[in-house]
């Protein structure tokens, strides 16, 4: 993403930082997108638990068609739910109460904790996001000169997008926490090099 000035803003949730980066990321890189059954079934089951709680506010932020699939949804409910789930695979991982105790660990830890984390990170956020899409319409220029950035130029499998979304949300939140930008890409490169291409 070009303006990347909420990266400057401090945050006291960890939490609130993934959003945040989610959030913008996917406005900035998704055009259109189609949602899983189990994903529209899910949210499909929160709007209404909280709509019989007598609350409207989340109505807004998610249409359903007449077939119940998802036709309209805000970028900031994506990113609240992407944020959740990355924060409880992250606490199952490192079995840890808190993030933001996780993010601290992780900026002040060595090379191997950070690369881990990349890792640890990047499997968390691939997992959401293909449980999520069944398929995403994007910016191509941007899927492309991401793939060549980080040397996945012939990486064209059907999870590319998804691939994608989930660097440029690791660009963010290592960013963020003055990871070297070496680590993500070499990780990036690596594991998608043992791929099948």
């Amino acid at each position: 993403m070009e303006n990347r000035e909420y990266l400057r803003k401090p945050y006291k949730n960890f939490t609130n930082l993934v959003e945040e980066c989610t959030k913008r990321e996917l406005q900035y890189f998704v055009l259109d997108a189609c949602y899983s059954g189990n994903f529209n079934r899910q949210l499909k089951g929160i709007v209404e638990s909280i709509g019989s709680m007598g609350k409207t506010t989340i109505e807004a932020a998610v249409l359903f068609n007449t077939d119940g699939e998802i036709a309209i949804i805000s970028a900031e409910l994506l990113g609240k739910f992407i944020g959740y789930t990355y924060t409880v695979s992250l606490l199952n991982y490192y079995k840890v109460s808190s993030l933001n105790r996780i993010a601290k660990a992780v900026v002040n830890g060595s090379e191997k904790g950070q690369r881990d984390f990349i890792a640890v990170s990047y499997e968390a956020l691939i997992h959401c996001l293909k449980e999520m899409y069944s398929e995403i319409k994007y910016r191509k220029e941007l899927l492309e000169s991401t793939k060549a950035e980080y040397g996945i130029r012939a990486y064209n499998n059907k999870d590319r997008a998804h691939v994608v979304i989930s660097i440029l949300i690791l660009e963010d939140i290592c960013s963020y926490l003055g990871i070297k930008r070496e680590y993500l890409t070499g990780f990036i490169k690596s594991t998608l090099d043992t791929k099948k291409i």
